[in-house]
């Protein structure tokens, strides 16, 4: 069986959320939501707003799945562990959406979270957001870096797998940034949507901070070799319908802000696959995002190896956000889709580098 994408489904810009009071925080996100400072600007797109908690940013990626040809008495659809690959195109969206997210129980037993975005997709429905309840207590996972708590959230027929990663990544105590792995109607069958959103937040520099810099400076994550979401992380879903197959990945990343162009462009590489260790067959350059205030946008994936292209996306987006009352850290997101080999691909992942090297 196979699945058809919807034939618009790039995010438009995004809306601004309904005003209805609430706050919204960025600065140190310590062992839930934000503690301090004020939502920082966005790029094209903008929206953050009318909710509670820390200030999210992120991308999200909106599947249509194929009806079972299957007497039933209301439809069937295909479901999976990981959205199939659409035969179609898929488009994702160079703004990034913006919204909040309540973690402030989040590492708690029995705690929750809660993601509300103001994101529309360009056939105008509502990028989802979530309300889920934790389905393990937060963990370390390999690394004394991160930390990672489960949640599920049931809306009607409608079910959330929610999975977010907390990053101390100068290992101080503090967490600077955060991941939000949310998938919509992953599991239920009677629903022909699926949707995939990766978030991200933390402690956002101040966009002033940005502004007085000057030269260029490199961002630098190691990989540890541990199977856990480290310095860069990267899901790649290949094939179609019950042929799709879904890979997990760890490497290192790269990424070099040119403050004078006001660009940043980056590499993932050395990529591994979690738990087995074995060695991809591909790199993925990030390139071309924009500098806005403190975030960065934008930007386009490509898959190489060597330095020759192995996949035609048909879209692909870069989000992210410098890290740190010093902006002496990067963090962020990206999804891509299109087509390896003769077979549709999606991917999507995140990132996270300190400062390494400076010129002016």
């Amino acid at each position: 069986m196979t699945m058809k994408i919807l034939p618009v489904l790039a995010l438009a810009p995004v809306l601004a959320l309904a005003a209805c009071g609430g706050s919204t925080t960025t600065g140190s996100i310590g062992p839930g939501a934000g503690a301090g400072g004020t939502p920082g600007g966005g790029g094209a797109g903008g929206g953050a707003g009318g909710g509670t908690g820390s200030a999210i940013r992120g991308v999200s990626t909106k599947f249509a799945r194929a009806q079972q040809p299957i007497p039933t008495p209301v439809p069937i659809y295909e479901q999976g562990k990981f959205a199939y690959v659409p035969t179609g195109d898929l488009v994702t969206s160079s703004a990034p959406i913006e919204g909040t997210a309540d973690l402030s129980t989040a590492k708690q037993a029995g705690g929750s979270v809660v993601v509300a975005t103001g994101g529309r997709y360009r056939d105008g429905s509502a990028v989802p957001g979530v309300t889920a309840e934790a389905q393990t207590d937060a963990r370390g996972i390999t690394t004394t870096n991160a930390l990672q708590s489960e949640f599920m959230g049931v809306s009607g027929t409608s079910v959330a797998d929610v999975m977010v990663t907390y990053y101390d990544a100068d290992q101080d105590g503090t967490d600077e940034f955060f991941t939000i792995d949310h998938h919509q109607d992953r599991i239920d069958v009677t629903q022909p949507i699926d949707t995939i959103s990766i978030f991200y937040g933390g402690d956002f520099a101040p966009a002033s901070t940005v502004a007085s810099r000057t030269g260029v400076a490199t961002f630098i994550g190691t990989d540890t070799g541990n199977a856990d979401k480290g310095a860069a992380y990267v899901r790649v879903a290949t094939g179609t319908g019950v042929s799709n197959s879904q890979v997990d990945y760890g490497g290192d990343v790269r990424m070099v802000a040119d403050f004078g162009a006001g660009t940043v462009d980056g590499e993932i590489t050395n990529l591994r696959r979690f738990g087995a260790q074995q060695a991809a067959d591909f790199s993925l350059r990030l390139d071309g995002s924009q500098i806005s205030g403190q975030h960065f946008d934008g930007g386009s994936v490509t898959m190489l190896q060597g330095a020759t292209p192995v996949a035609s996306f048909t879209d692909s987006a870069v989000t992210g956000s410098f890290l740190g009352q010093n902006a002496d850290a990067v963090g962020g997101v990206f999804q891509a889709n299109g087509t390896r080999g003769g077979q549709d691909v999606y991917l999507g992942g995140q990132f996270i580098a300190r400062e390494g090297q400076t010129t002016n």
